[in-house]
This record gives structure tokens, sequence and C-alpha cells, in this order.
């Protein structure tokens, strides 16, 4: 037997929790990026900020994809539905940004005393 309801998807406390972590990532690169490109416009050195916005903001671009394509039923591994290019440009942008100890590594010359 088909098991078939009127209940909307946002309305399970999983999705739910699903969509406000992603939120909080998107936020904090949303910050980061801000932050990074605020100093940059005022002149300022690449400091903390412009070294980890690329890192936050990878990580939360790949976890909005894989975790969207997760609460569309895996829909979004497909060539046909729209998901799989940022699927392919979040894997791109992993690329062109370099592995993630590197990422780390310029963000911890950044710091104080390093």
């Amino acid at each position: 037997m088909l098991f078939r309801s009127n209940v909307p998807l946002a309305s399970f406390q999983a999705v739910q929790h699903i969509v406000a972590d992603l939120a909080t990532h998107v936020d904090a690169a949303l910050a980061a990026a801000g932050t990074g490109l605020g100093d940059a416009a005022r002149g300022r050195p690449i400091g903390f900020a412009a070294a980890v916005a690329p890192y936050v903001a990878g990580r939360a671009y790949l976890r909005a994809v894989t975790d969207g394509a997760q609460l569309h039923g895996g829909i979004g591994v497909s060539q046909d539905y729209p998901l799989h290019r940022f699927f392919q440009r979040a894997q791109a942008g992993r690329l062109r940004l370099g592995p993630a100890d590197e990422q780390l590594e310029r963000i911890a010359a950044t710091l104080p005393g390093a």
C-alpha cells in the first residue's frame, strides 16, 4: 500500500533541525565574507576574517547542497535536476580553494604569535 499524506515536509521536526543547521552555516559564511570584504575595502591587510571566509563558505555551500539533495530524496544527484549543477559548483569550489588543511594553515598564519 502506498502511503500518501497531506502533511507538509517542513512540519517534521527532523527536517526543521536540518534546515536550522543550514541557516546557521550560511549565516556564519555571510558574516565571515562580509567582514573579510569590509577589511579589504578599508585597505586593511588580509586578516583572520578574510582567511576564514573561504573555509566557512565552502563548507556551508557543500553542506547546503548535500543536505538539500537528501531532503529531496536524493533527486539532486540526477543530472536532470538543477541541484546537480550546484553540487558540481560546490565541488569545483573546493578544488579552487584547496584542501581543508591548507585553508586551516592560512587561517592559523593570521593568528597572533603564529
